[in-house]
């Protein structure tokens, strides 16, 4: 498939739903950051979930909002809070039942939910399918030929580092794939979004952060999963069109979907943040952590 593909492009979308963080200069509970937007279709309904962070170094929860028409969207609504961090709200659906995979590295675990009901509101946890003094995140789960492949991520103090685990069920165990670590890098081993499957294949969309954090996203393209076998290429670089308002500063998810007959894709951009009261905040915790 050639590079300039429209597989993986902004030129043909059009902007519905712009969901900003507070950059107002006095805000004493400004949301900080609104980032990780996975979208999901269930019972002719879109549903976009994503992280939701007020203050800086305070408690992301996960939050989310549906459209049966790509015009008319929710209020917000919080779906999934817990006493540690929150973020990267990978859902996804399984022998008729749906289950989200959110980063819980502040609980240094991979934990899976389930949906209590079909409004996809209530989630009720159901197993920690990895503990290790090791955080882990993004995690992901993809389904091939009945196994379960769980794509999820760590630093070594050095780079980002990609790991694979299998397993026969969902909720495990899952044993690391003889070719895990599969990916090294800041430019392509931080998932950045689901897998994608396709005609043509099966993608992986990366996190790039080179020189900072969510500069940009790439793809790469896996050749062959097996569970004793796995080949992964660079396909796409720099899928985030920066020349494009607002994401002039960048952005590190790419979730995309069909609905009503058309690809709608979900992005987050990066924004500066001009909040004083945060600055301050932020300013304060540096300095009591610098020793």
């Amino acid at each position: 498939m050639p590079l300039d593909t429209p597989l993986f492009s902004m030129k043909e979308g059009n902007t519905d739903l712009i969901i900003k963080s507070d950059t107002g200069l006095l805000n004493p509970n400004a949301s900080v950051i609104i980032a990780d937007p996975f979208l999901f279709v269930y019972n002719g309904t879109l549903y976009l979930f994503y992280e939701h962070l007020t203050r800086w170094f305070g408690t992301g929860r996960i939050c989310m909002r549906s459209t049966k028409d790509l015009k008319t969207w929710t209020e917000e609504k919080n779906v999934l809070v817990e006493p540690f961090h929150l973020s990267f709200p990978f859902v996804f659906e399984d022998g008729g039942k749906v289950y989200m995979l959110p980063e819980t590295g502040g609980d240094k675990s991979i934990t899976l939910y389930e949906a209590e009901d079909d409004t996809l509101t209530h989630w009720r946890k159901v197993k920690k399918l990895m503990e290790d003094d090791e955080p882990w995140y993004d995690s992901i789960i993809h389904n091939k030929d009945g196994k379960y492949y769980l794509f999820t991520g760590h630093d070594d103090d050095v780079q980002q580092v990609q790991h694979l685990f299998v397993s026969d069920k969902l909720t495990g165990p899952y044993m690391e794939h003889p070719a895990s670590p599969i990916c090294y890098g800041r430019d392509r081993a931080r998932n950045a979004g689901s897998l994608i499957e396709s005609d043509e294949g099966l993608y992986r969309p990366v996190q790039v952060c080179l020189n900072s954090y969510g500069e940009q996203t790439s793809v790469m393209q896996i050749e062959e999963l097996t569970p004793i076998e796995y080949k992964e290429v660079p396909y796409k670089q720099n899928i985030i069109e920066t020349k494009q308002i607002p994401y002039k500063n960048g952005g590190h998810q790419w979730s995309q979907v069909e609905f009503l007959g058309r690809k709608v894709i979900a992005t987050d951009y990066r924004e500066k943040n001009y909040n004083v009261i945060e600055t301050f905040r932020k300013a304060v915790y540096v300095l009591k952590n610098k020793h």
